[in-house]
């Protein structure tokens, strides 16, 4: 069981992602996502759970899962996994060919 940090009141830095921004960028226009559904991306790629992206975001968890179906459906994925395979592959794509 994991202790959980207790608020500061302090905002929390951006989440550091696994491409860089140009990439993650180009992956976002890709997958046609909305502002909000672009931030519950990048928070899922840092590992975060529904929860914590609630808190995050200021939303409640089952608006973030609202989101999450809603990001699926346009992903065309069916799970967290797979979603996260997909962003890989695609930022793996466009890594590519900026080279």
């Amino acid at each position: 069981m994991s202790a959980r940090r207790p608020a500061t009141g302090k905002k929390t830095p951006p989440p550091k992602l696994p491409c860089d921004a140009a990439t993650w960028k180009r992956v976002a226009e890709r997958l046609a996502l909305s502002p909000q559904q672009k931030r519950i991306v990048e928070l899922i790629l840092c590992g975060k759970q529904d929860r914590d992206i609630a808190e995050t975001l200021g939303l409640t968890v089952p608006t973030v899962r609202t989101y999450l179906t809603r990001v699926f459906a346009r992903v065309g994925v069916t799970d967290r996994m797979d979603l996260v395979l997909q962003v890989f592959a695609l930022a793996v794509e466009e890594a590519a060919v900026r080279k």
